[in-house]
């Protein structure tokens, strides 16, 4: 998919990847592209905050100038949407960026409270 296609396009999220040329003449290997371009596509509400994960942001820290952040301010259906473009993000929006640590949970099954609280109950009533 190309640039051009791709801000035809009003995607919610996507990752894209343009790596490999064409065939070799005598050969079936692929010549890496010279200009090889990765980007992440958000699409969000015009003027609010978009959301990297811990791995996007990683993954454009190490991938530097070959990755792009595509946002697109207002995407759904909005012929007028605005379409923003960012060649390396990390170098670009470090010193602006907030790490927002999310809560940490346990997740205990329904079953397993209930089998804890009939045990304690027979444990209460005498019963072992």
């Amino acid at each position: 998919m190309t640039p051009a296609l791709i801000e035809s396009h009003l995607p919610v999220r996507a990752l894209g990847v343009r790596a490999l040329g064409p065939c070799g003449p005598r050969s079936d290997h692929r010549y890496p592209v010279q200009r090889i371009r990765r980007w992440e596509l958000k699409g969000h509400t015009g003027g609010q905050s978009i959301r990297l994960t811990t791995n996007e942001w990683y993954e454009a820290a190490q991938l530097g100038d070959t990755y792009w952040l595509y946002v697109v301010w207002d995407p759904p259906g909005k012929p007028d949407a605005e379409r923003l473009r960012i060649r390396n993000p990390v170098k670009h929006l470090d010193h602006v960026k907030r790490e927002v640590l999310g809560a940490r949970y346990y997740d205990i099954p329904a079953e397993a409270i209930q089998a804890a609280s009939a045990k304690q109950a027979g444990v209460r009533q005498g019963r072992t």
